[in-house]
């Protein structure tokens, strides 16, 4: 939720909630990706120009999934129609970093979907260093220690009081742009440290799927298979292939 007022009307509330699926539930979604990037204050209607910021609250709830076999995938719901295949976290320990970023640059606030490069120097997501136009203004740490619980929840509330800053919304009719403020624009970034020394085999890549979980690495071209060259091979055992 982000809380907003306009202070030139009436005062109001900003809510940025999963949207429910056509049977009117809400579903998980698996993390498939090292990262998550999020712009916060999308939902402002742009009619609104005047804008005062009270506070940013982020509810998240994440569920991690824990077998000492690989192999034992399982099946979730993600809507009303379709399942994805989720296969187990096997490390006994997941480093979970969240950040709230004030964004510095007008050109990058209008991404809402920067690539990780214009995020992370270096594409570092382990020792992590943001680009210059980023201020973290708030850090927090999180060890998920994953042993004989098979499931596991693991609920977070973050707020960030912003001691209600005027705003004036800038003028923007483009859908695929990001709406931006003309000071205090905000993103909220969660990364996850799993098999970091993977990654590390795999960020020499230029591919931008790096981030991806779930990809057949192949350690020697520090690249990923293509899927149609793992269909070839699925019944061939390459002990150079390293699957997660």
């Amino acid at each position: 939720m982000s809380q907003i007022g306009d202070y030139s009307d009436a005062n109001v509330d900003g809510f940025e909630a999963p949207v429910p699926d056509d049977d009117g539930r809400l579903y998980y979604k698996p993390i498939d990706e090292r990262y998550t990037y999020i712009q916060i204050f999308q939902q402002i209607d742009k009619n609104y120009q005047n804008i005062e910021l009270h506070k940013i609250v982020i509810y998240l709830s994440l569920i991690s999934y824990y077998r000492l076999d690989r192999t034992n995938i399982i099946n979730i719901q993600t809507n009303s129609i379709q399942t994805e295949v989720l296969t187990p976290v096997i490390s006994n320990k997941l480093k979970l970093k969240f950040y709230f970023l004030e964004i510095c640059d007008k050109e990058i606030a209008k991404q809402n979907n920067p690539l990780i490069g214009d995020i992370f120097l270096n594409r570092d997501l382990c020792n992590i260093q943001f680009r210059e136009y980023f201020n973290s203004v708030m850090e927090f740490k999180y060890d998920i220690k994953c042993r004989e619980c098979q499931y596991e929840p693991h609920n977070f509330v973050f707020c960030l009081d912003l001691e209600k800053i005027k705003v004036c919304q800038l003028d923007n009719d483009d859908l695929l742009v990001a709406k931006t403020f003309n000071i205090e624009n905000y993103a909220f970034v969660f990364v996850i440290n799993y098999f970091n020394w993977m990654y590390q085999f795999k960020i020499k890549s230029s591919n931008d799927d790096v981030i991806k979980f779930g990809e057949t690495f192949n350690s020697e071209t520090g690249d990923c298979e293509e899927e149609e060259k793992d269909k070839e091979k699925e019944n061939i055992t390459d002990d150079k292939d390293i699957e997660l």
